[in-house]
């Protein structure tokens, strides 16, 4: 896949789910704070504004603040560099798999946007969940994480020898063997003595 057609692909993602992921924070933010959890379809989704200092399911909330800055801003500013350096130099990425790493990094880039804004850490406000099956409070940049981990998950990363490219690079390595030499070989050897059988 071309260089720019990745790079359009990833730019097009971010843009959308920063932008949805962004927007219902601040909608979290202006008319769930400070009201009582609404729950819709039979419980089966709840809204509750929550400040999350800390990851997915509050992890590592309690750690000390230079450490989550180390972790949560540092690390993951690594990490988001590397994923998408990895996906717009590596050829052998299918536009699905492309897309749905465009889906973890436009997440992560969502969160990180929150954690080096806000004091209190990522906005979340959404549960799901029918009885005692239920997730834990995440928000939109959490749903584009999770959907590009399971996708990659699901089709997986191509490897080189699915490529279609890989069969026809791999067969040019080989060399060939002039038909001149073939031919050759199956011509008699004019050298070579008939011995004849003694009367």
């Amino acid at each position: 896949m071309k260089y720019r057609y990745r790079l359009n692909i990833i730019i097009v993602t971010t843009i959308i789910v920063v932008a949805i992921d962004q927007a219902t924070k601040y909608w979290a933010w202006l008319t769930l704070r400070g009201t009582q959890p609404q729950s819709y379809f039979d419980g089966i989704l709840r809204l509750s504004f929550h400040e999350n200092p800390g990851a997915f399911l509050s992890l590592g909330a309690e750690w000390p603040q230079p450490v989550r800055t180390a972790v949560f801003i540092g690390l993951t500013s690594l990490f988001l560099i590397y994923l998408l350096y990895y996906l717009l130099t590596d050829d052998l990425l299918s536009r699905m798999s492309v897309l749905f790493g465009s889906m973890m990094f436009a997440g992560g880039i969502g969160n990180l946007i929150d954690r080096i804004f806000f004091e209190n850490g990522v906005i979340d406000f959404l549960y799901i969940g029918y009885g005692w099956l239920r997730t834990g409070i995440f928000n939109v940049a959490d749903m584009g994480v999770m959907i590009g981990v399971f996708g990659i998950f699901i089709f997986g990363l191509p490897s080189a020898e699915n490529h279609p490219d890989y069969s026809d690079a791999e067969s040019e390595d080989i060399e060939t063997v002039p038909e001149e030499l073939i031919e050759a070989e199956r011509q008699p050897n004019d050298t070579s003595r008939t011995i004849e059988p003694e009367n």
